[in-house]
């Protein structure tokens, strides 16, 4: 499965597999002008997986942030949800996870 990343006016929605094979797309996504300096919201409500690889490209662009604004991840699946939780237990400046109901 590919990534799709579709642009919204508060940032984007994610949607497919996040992984080695696709994380490039998210980086190349972060790399380019016109991104919101304040806060980034990403609806990932749609990505069904997400690998290492993921989560270590959602951590560097949380750590270089202009003005501490946050990534704002949007309604992870239980899946996505999981990878963080046993990752980043505590969580982590800069990046904020509001789940469904939220």
């Amino acid at each position: 499965m590919s990534l799709e990343i579709t642009l919204t006016q508060e940032g984007a929605r994610i949607a497919g597999e996040l992984d080695m094979a696709t994380a490039s797309q998210l980086r190349d996504f972060f790399s380019e002008d016109g991104r919101p300096e304040g806060r980034l919201e990403l609806d990932i409500s749609g990505l069904s997986f997400m690998d290492s690889s993921g989560l270590e490209v959602f951590l560097r662009q949380a750590a270089a942030r202009p003005n501490g604004a946050p990534i704002v991840l949007l309604h992870p699946t239980r899946p996505v949800l999981r990878v963080f939780e046993i990752a980043v237990p505590g969580g982590v400046t800069g990046l904020e996870l509001e789940p469904v109901g939220v």
